[in-house]
């Protein structure tokens, strides 16, 4: 209706002053997952001693923490997004292959590399069901959306370690690599990269060649959490 006005299609724009204000800032809807919230979160036998129902319920906190990828771009992953280039294994984040497939944005195709903690926990072996399915995880849309059932899960988790019912959601996994690769001196540009953020500027601007996952590997290498994970299984 701006538009139409502005056109000249109309005289007035009915609804000026109807949208709802936000009540709170994006950054204070999402916040990040403190030392001990984590502790919380992946100290239960879910993860020390692989009870879970689903095995996504296991992989998915955890890829979101240590790849900072959105909730859906993990849920549509396919085993053959799972990519290697020299010694790096890499996630390869895209809308190709599924057309109900989709990324945020044009800069959220990236390439993720793996975290070696997620190797280390057997991340890699997934792979055994390329025979069964093309997913990684054993997922179905409800509502176009694969990671709805993971959502609603991760909410209800979250709930009984007396979590926040608010600030503190999956997506607070992506704010928390945002801070630790911040803190540990990755460069800006990598951190945008790796979490499909528009680059600023023409050098690593997005019309250029993206930077090379072996050296986002080893900004994403210095990243740890200590304390977090010494009891996972």
């Amino acid at each position: 209706f701006n538009w139409l006005s502005r056109q000249g299609f109309r005289d007035n724009n009915p609804f000026v002053g109807a949208a709802p204000r936000r009540a709170h800032s994006a950054r204070s809807e999402r916040s990040s997952f403190n030392q001990k919230e984590l502790q919380m979160i992946f100290g239960t036998s879910l993860f020390t001693d692989k009870q879970y129902t689903h095995e996504w319920q296991y992989w998915l906190p955890l890829l979101g923490l240590f790849t900072g990828a959105r909730l859906e771009e993990l849920c549509q992953l396919k085993i053959g997004d799972i990519k290697r280039e020299d010694d790096v294994y890499y996630l390869d984040i895209h809308g190709d292959g599924d057309p109900q497939n989709r990324v945020k944005t044009a800069c959220s195709i990236r390439q993720i590399p793996v975290h070696q903690t997620l190797i280390d926990k057997g991340f890699l072996r997934l792979d055994h069901k390329c025979a069964q399915s093309p997913q990684v995880f054993d997922l179905r849309r409800v509502n176009t959306n694969l990671g709805y059932l993971p959502s609603k899960w991760f909410g209800r988790y979250k709930t009984s370690l007396g979590l926040s019912k608010g600030t503190k959601v999956f997506h607070s996994f992506r704010h928390t690599l945002r801070d630790k690769l911040t803190l540990s001196g990755a460069p800006t540009e990598h951190i945008r990269e790796i979490l499909g953020h528009e680059q600023i500027g023409e050098t690593f601007g997005r019309y250029g060649s993206s930077i090379p996952v072996s050296i986002l590997a080893k900004s994403l290498a210095e990243v740890d959490f200590d304390g977090v994970f010494y009891k996972l299984g």
